[in-house]
């Protein structure tokens, strides 16, 4: 039986993370990595927001944290939740897979993604994170190393963003950037620390219900489907993330002079069409 053509753009988004379809379009940005990079540092830094400047939290929003860890997993990864609430209204949710890629290589050497197979708990990003990206070592897969990323990849601890969503009435007012900054501030507490954090940007599916109906023909039901993966990408580099190689993926480094804070998001590589 054919799949309805929306039904597959529903599918094809939802592997992503969640982002609200009219989330900010703004500025420029970045912070964060390690030493062994092979490429020269060139050009000025580009400051975000990220870590160096969080944004003022407004006092009448209110963060709520739950840190929930599987105890077969809880030595090397921990899942953070962060939730943002007015006037006791939710209005919105990040949630993180944080992995301790040092201490996993001591308890389980032999598989990264193996080990990774038990994180698949109806979040599977974290698998599909080392297996798009990584060998079975746990090194960075060599197509995938293009400038600013590198050998740096393949240590320290990482940030998995599986989940960012702000009500419609309360978008386009700093919130996403408030839930991302809280998030990332209680992984760098963890005990491994922080050096990356990742993400698939993608849309939440009632938003993609409310932009599509079944009068459109399926090239205008594609091209609203490319405007909102479009408008979360904008959002992700507007907060400093940079594409990982030709992947769907997108890495922020936590340390503010590693070479992904010297590239603008319009510089930032676009995969070939």
């Amino acid at each position: 039986m054919k799949i309805p053509f929306e039904t597959q753009l529903h599918q094809e988004l939802e592997q992503f993370t969640l982002l609200p379809y009219d989330a900010p379009k703004l500025q420029d940005g970045d912070t964060n990595p390690e030493e062994e990079n092979n490429h020269t540092n060139k050009g000025t830094v580009i400051t975000s927001p990220v870590s160096l400047y969080p944004p003022k939290i407004p006092p009448e929003i209110h963060l709520e944290y739950e840190i929930s860890t599987n105890p077969k997993l809880q030595h090397f990864s921990k899942k953070f939740d962060v939730w943002a609430t007015l006037n006791g209204t939710e209005v919105g949710q990040a949630r993180a897979r944080y992995i301790n890629r040092r201490r996993l290589k001591q308890l389980k050497p032999l598989s990264m993604s193996k080990s990774l197979q038990e994180l698949n708990d109806g979040d599977s990003d974290a698998l599909a994170f080392t297996q798009q990206l990584f060998n079975d070592n746990g090194t960075l897969q060599a197509k995938n190393i293009m400038y600013p990323w590198g050998n740096e990849l393949n240590k320290g601890a990482v940030l998995i963003l599986s989940y960012l969503m702000v009500e419609k009435e309360f978008r386009r007012q700093g919130m996403a950037r408030i839930l991302l900054n809280a998030v990332i501030e209680k992984a760098k507490n963890a005990k491994g620390g922080l050096q990356f954090m990742f993400v698939r940007p993608g849309a939440i599916p009632a938003d993609l219900d409310d932009a599509i109906d079944d009068t459109m023909l399926s090239e205008e039901q594609a091209a609203v489907a490319k405007s909102i993966y479009d408008t979360a990408v904008r959002f992700y580099r507007s907060f400093g993330f940079r594409r990982v190689g030709h992947t769907k993926w997108f890495c922020l480094a936590m340390d503010p002079s590693h070479p992904s804070h010297r590239i603008t998001p319009t510089e930032d590589r676009n995969p070939p069409i």
